[in-house]
């Protein structure tokens, strides 16, 4: 079995912490977006959260994909 010099093997670390460090804190991101997901969208379907006064803006793109949708149900 070929092990590397320990210089080599320190040098593997020092870059593999900094990897790990990123994936952690992305890892604890995700799941306060998981969570804050949950309880928004459980809000949303039961009615507890008002979306009636929102100034929602949806991309140029959602409303094109809208519009197409519309002209399909007037075409049948």
């Amino acid at each position: 079995m070929v092990v590397p010099e320990i210089s080599i093997q320190k040098k593997f670390v020092e870059t593999i912490k900094a990897y790990r460090k990123k994936i952690n804190s992305l890892v604890q991101i995700n799941e306060v977006a998981i969570t804050a997901r949950d309880r928004l969208l459980s809000r949303l379907m039961s009615g507890k959260l008002d979306v009636e006064r929102l100034n929602i803006r949806f991309p140029k793109s959602f409303e094109e994909e809208d519009a197409g949708e519309k002209e399909k149900e007037h075409v049948s």
